[in-house]
């Protein structure tokens, strides 16, 4: 089964945060965290919000949606996002729109 996790940083650290994602309608501007290893709910700023997308790097670090990817060895730069149309996370190249599938072989920028 795939696992299902979010990020975004902690409104009063600045520091990631892992965890359940908890969204509150009343708030445009936070939601929350649970962070099973502490059982805090930790308040996040929305806008760094991002899925874990079951993926990891060439470094076997987690891909996050709205990280940003050179999949290739010149200096396109890609960022994770999720794509409706295809109902996947894909590698949108920044500047142009131009879409290609998450793959292992995906190198930090």
């Amino acid at each position: 089964m795939r696992e299902i996790r979010f990020r975004g940083k902690s409104l009063r650290t600045g520091d990631w945060v892992y965890g359940s994602l908890v969204v509150y309608s009343r708030s445009k501007t936070t939601s929350d965290i649970y962070d099973p290893k502490t059982s805090e709910y930790i308040a996040i700023d929305k806008k760094t919000i991002g899925q874990y997308i079951g993926l990891k790097d060439k470094n076997g670090v987690e891909a996050y949606q709205d990280d940003l990817y050179r999949p290739w060895e010149d200096d396109r730069i890609y960022q994770i996002t999720y794509d409706d149309q295809n109902a996947a996370f894909v590698l949108k190249q920044v500047g142009s729109g131009k879409k290609w599938p998450c793959n292992m072989m995906m190198i930090p920028y």
